[in-house]
């Protein structure tokens, strides 16, 4: 499997087959999924929705980063009803 991914062409790609990239701008952790025919992206307090045609042009230059999925990242069902039983009490 390969980590890193140059340029946003072959970063879309991912995306579209359900992989979750990242890249490290200035310090600043900026996330990238894929979320109905757009390019959903994440960072520090805000997110947004790109076109495929904006998300080549604003982050061509790019060296994107797999983030593995591991068993801690899935949501425990359990865990979870658990925290909303609490919280609605």
């Amino acid at each position: 499997m390969k980590l890193a991914i140059e340029g946003a062409t072959e970063a879309l790609q991912c995306l579209k087959e359900g992989v979750v990239l990242l890249i490290n701008q200035e310090g600043r952790m900026i996330f990238f999924g894929w979320n109905s025919k757009r390019v959903s992206i994440h960072c520090d307090g805000c997110s947004y929705r790109l076109s495929e045609k904006d998300f080549i042009e604003l982050f061509k230059e790019e060296t994107f980063y797999w983030i593995e999925r591991s068993e801690e990242m899935t949501i425990n069902p359990e865990k979870d009803e658990e925290y909303y039983r609490w919280r609605h009490k």
